[in-house]
């Protein structure tokens, strides 16, 4: 998925709950190929109404809008790494 210095990073500027956001986030996007909120929210597997997971899922994006910026470039780097070498 992601290498494990990034792990270090994340875990180091993101809360136990933001990071496990983050990592089904990913899993998600790679599992479904799709980056849409609502059908992001419509499968992330959290007990709550649709609506909330939504609104769950905009805030956490939002707060951490400049975190994931910096790293946004080094991942679809990493991503396009493994397509080209896999």
């Amino acid at each position: 998925m992601l290498p494990q210095s990034y792990h270090k990073i994340f875990r180091k500027h993101l809360s136990e709950q933001q990071y496990l956001t983050l990592e089904i986030l990913l899993l998600l996007i790679q599992a479904y190929r799709q980056v849409k909120l609502s059908k992001l929210a419509s499968l992330f597997p959290q007990p709550i109404k649709y609506e909330s997971r939504k609104r769950n899922l905009q805030r956490f994006l939002g707060i951490n809008k400049r975190f994931l910026r910096l790293f946004y470039g080094q991942l679809i780097e990493k991503c396009q790494c493994n397509r080209v070498v896999g």
